[in-house]
């Protein structure tokens, strides 16, 4: 018995073509592969519901999607997107979706193609976003990825964390030769994904000046989809883009995406820009950047992100600023001791200005004593100044941090 396979809402022109070739029929009941005389006066119902009268023995017809998929791929020529449309229509196909995008990747797909197939992918995902907005009857601004996941878990739709953990970022490892991460896509964490440590590599080797690499051209093509369906970006994806761009030292096309708000404003990349700025980890002989300065700077304050915002006027050298910003923002979790020491490392610095490092005493003195005059209560008006952390501050301010008392012990 042979099965050939039809999906209504393919057509080309007006036919609807077999999706694959004619496959024999596979029965989990071995007795019912036989002779034609064992199928041909079977009753075919309803809901692919097949009666076979004379054996008493009843079945229901199914669609294997991985082999139909099989079959599909191994004849030219297989339009991405059509692929994906036949998939989406069908539930618990994500996994064979995944293969089929890593395979994409893996041919090295024309962008054209890979662009076709985005849109019908964030296309189905769009729909799932609208109808979960609706669910409340308020249509949600936003809706959380953890909702998102809940609502598709069922369905074969990819969203953003699931492209880029179980298709991208597996397929950049692959190709670069680099240690898998041994975390699953739900324990997935953005602290846990670092630059690999080849950034070490030369520049000549990360790829040509002025040609994107390929995975990094297909993810930027992915997330251009996410904007233009008015789908803002999951921060995983943002990261994941900000990485691959200084892995392959592409910064000028880092500096475009942050400029035109392609990458928006979070915590997570206001970090990765001040690691940018200053070159961290120096052992991965990275060089600082030094446009993210200003850009870490700008960022780490529209996200408030203050002890980001203090540690690259330190690393900048606007020492000056640096106490009167605490005490505005009433930030208490930076130590005053890394600004001596750095201020005091600083020879340029103390050239050009002898009397810096007296300015900055007298600054963290007011702020001492503003702190010790602010109210303590919660019932006074005043907002209250935090109190600097002076620790470790003995040898700059002596008056200030009085000198620990030996402990003695009875004999």
């Amino acid at each position: 018995m042979l099965a050939v396979v039809f999906d209504i809402r393919h057509k080309e022109r007006d036919i609807v073509p077999s999706l694959i070739t004619p496959g024999a029929v596979v029965s989990k009941d071995e007795t019912c592969t036989g002779s034609e005389s064992a199928w041909i006066s079977w009753d075919y119902l309803d809901g692919g519901i097949v009666l076979d009268a004379a054996r008493g023995v009843v079945h229901q017809l199914c669609i294997d999607a991985g082999a139909m998929l099989e079959d599909f791929l191994s004849r030219p020529p297989h339009e991405l997107s059509t692929v994906l449309k036949l998939l989406l229509r069908r539930s618990g196909c994500r996994d064979h979706i995944v293969q089929l995008m890593r395979k994409a990747l893996t041919s090295k797909t024309n962008s054209v193609e890979l662009s076709q197939g985005f849109q019908v992918l964030n296309s189905a995902y769009r729909r799932v976003i609208e109808e979960l907005s609706q669910k409340s009857g308020t249509r949600q601004t936003t809706v959380s990825l953890q909702e998102l996941e809940a609502q598709i878990i069922d369905q074969s739709v990819l969203s953003e964390k699931d492209m880029v953990t179980l298709v991208f970022h597996p397929h950049f490892t692959n190709s670069e030769g680099l240690e898998a991460p041994s975390e699953s896509k739900d324990s997935f964490s953005l602290d846990t994904w670092h630059i690999p440590e080849s950034l070490q590599k030369e520049e000549t080797t990360c790829g040509q000046v002025g040609k994107t690499p390929y995975i990094l051209s297909v993810v930027i093509a992915y997330l251009r989809s996410l904007l233009g369906l008015q789908i803002l970006p999951h921060k995983i994806l943002q990261c994941f883009v900000f990485d691959l761009c200084v892995y392959y030292r592409q910064e000028h096309l880092l500096q475009q995406l942050l400029h035109y708000h392609v990458l928006l404003d979070s915590p997570e990349l206001a970090v990765r820009l001040k690691q940018l700025a200053r070159g961290v980890p120096p052992a991965r002989g990275v060089a600082p950047a030094r446009w993210a300065t200003q850009a870490s700077l700008d960022m780490a304050l529209r996200v408030r992100e203050f002890s980001v915002v203090a540690e690259m006027l330190l690393f900048s050298g606007q020492y000056l600023d640096i106490v009167p910003f605490l005490v505005n923002q009433k930030d208490v979790d930076f130590k005053v001791k890394t600004l001596l020491e750095d201020l005091e490392k600083d020879q340029k610095a103390n050239s050009e200005d002898p009397e810096l490092m007296q300015h900055v005493l007298t600054e963290i003195r007011l702020w001492k004593q503003e702190a010790d005059v602010s109210p303590r209560s919660a019932g006074e008006s005043a907002e209250r100044v935090p109190q600097p952390d002076l620790s470790g501050c003995e040898k700059w301010l002596p008056d200030l941090v009085p000198k620990e008392v030996p402990k003695t012990f009875a004999s």
